[in-house]
């Protein structure tokens, strides 16, 4: 079942990146065809008039992949979250991207470290609670009671990297207000691939 789901993850991710592909060389034909078109409109022009018509095209496809790299599927990579460039053995603030898989999140450094599952979806990817982690050691938390089916985290593709969005752990599907705090100070923000 679970390499079903594996599959199907990974089915779903070449799917969407094929569509984009599509899309963005589609994209980039009608623009061909319309310098072209302007060009036949300007046949009058004479040679003494400078014209930029390179220029633009080149400005056309920078716009297109400008606007298509926020549709592009998160990749599977090491993310460090902006502003925490110190912690260079990403002790605890960095991501192991896995879609379709699994990685441990830190949510208290050298103290709550759970492990998350990575599902797609139209907008990016959901993080959901597994467990806690073999580095944790927080044993006063009800970890058998907080809900596995309910994400976590969300994952967005930004023009930088990735954006994540803590949402907190559910218990009987509603927000465990008082264990909501865990991982919005440690995860929440602005993450970029690791040098």
């Amino acid at each position: 079942m679970k390499r079903l789901n594996l599959i199907l993850a990974a089915l779903a991710i070449i799917s969407i990146s094929c569509q984009d592909q599509k899309k963005n060389s589609e994209a980039m034909e009608n623009s061909t065809s319309e310098v072209e078109y302007s060009e036949n409109a300007n046949t009058e022009s004479t040679e003494s008039e400078p014209t930029n018509k390179a220029e633009d095209t080149s400005e056309l496809i920078v716009d297109t992949k400008e606007k298509s790299s926020t549709k592009e599927p998160i990749s599977g990579d090491v993310y460090m979250k902006s502003g925490e460039e110190t912690d260079i053995s990403c002790k605890c603030y960095c991501l192991d991207v896995n879609p379709g898989g699994s990685s441990e999140l830190c949510l208290t450094k050298d103290e709550i470290y759970i492990t998350a599952r990575f599902e797609s979806n139209a907008e990016g990817i959901d993080l959901y609670y597994v467990s806690p982690s073999a580095n944790n050691t927080n044993d006063e938390l009800p970890w058998d009671k907080f809900d596995k089916n309910i994400p976590v985290a969300s994952l967005k593709p930004t023009p930088e990297g990735l954006k994540l969005d803590w949402k907190g752990f559910s218990i009987d599907g509603k927000l465990a207000v008082d264990y909501a705090i865990y991982g919005k100070k440690t995860l929440e923000g602005e993450y970029h691939i690791k040098n």
